[in-house]
């Protein structure tokens, strides 16, 4: 998946939040941001926005992610974000990336040996 300019962070997908961040349909790929005042998340196809204090929070915020995605800007009050957490619900992974590949999720092929990632040490 670097085709796509992401990189594995070192946490695995926790299994509620798909459901915590209220997202429908069966997409594979989500990608999570914070975009005017709000914790936003979309697959690509819809959008919709979730629990900052309750949700993204203590996810983006939490120590074993927390250094992993600091170099990136997930948005903030003052700036749109031109990175995003993207989320793969079948492999239980976890990505950051540029925010303008992540509205295109949808799209991206699922990950074979060709579409290796790259992982930060």
């Amino acid at each position: 998946m670097n085709g796509h300019n992401l990189n594995l962070l070192p946490v695995p997908l926790p299994p509620m939040l798909p459901e915590m961040v209220g997202i429908v349909g069966d997409s594979r790929y989500f990608a999570m941001f914070y975009m005017g005042s709000k914790a936003t998340w979309t697959d690509g196809r819809r959008l919709g926005t979730f629990s900052y204090y309750a949700v993204y929070e203590p996810l983006t915020e939490h120590p074993a992610l927390a250094l992993d995605r600091s170099p990136y800007h997930l948005g903030s009050d003052d700036e749109f974000p031109t990175h995003a957490i993207v989320c793969d619900r079948l492999e239980g992974k976890v990505y950051v990336g540029d925010y303008p590949l992540s509205r295109e999720i949808s799209q991206y092929p699922a990950p074979t040996a060709a579409h290796s990632v790259t992982r930060r040490s």
